[in-house]
């Protein structure tokens, strides 16, 4: 079985902190659980949704959980890259509206 990526794990720690994952695993006590017996190495979650925040630049929105998950990999990868601690690169023109 393949190991979850970073990104999956820092996912669902977001969305149990938040309380927007369920388990759905059936009870012990529940007839669907007499029913489907299920599969003691399968976990059934449900995901409630995540907020959605809308980027002008973009367009359109975007979830709130992965953007920093996404942040935190870009910034990783411009210090790998230029080697330079800076968030915004200062050599990319503004578009104005």
């Amino acid at each position: 079985m393949p190991d979850a990526s970073q990104q999956l794990k820092a996912r669902v720690k977001d969305f149990r902190q938040r309380d927007l994952l369920v388990d759905m695993t059936p009870k012990r006590t529940s007839i669907e659980f007499l029913l489907v017996s299920p599969n003691p190495d399968v976990v059934r979650e449900l995901s409630r949704g995540c907020h959605r925040v809308y980027l002008p630049e973009l367009g359109r929105s975007r979830e709130v959980a992965p953007v920093s998950a996404q942040m935190g990999s870009n910034y990783a990868r411009m210090e790998t890259e230029d080697g330079k601690r800076t968030l915004v690169n200062r050599s990319v023109s503004r578009k104005r509206r």
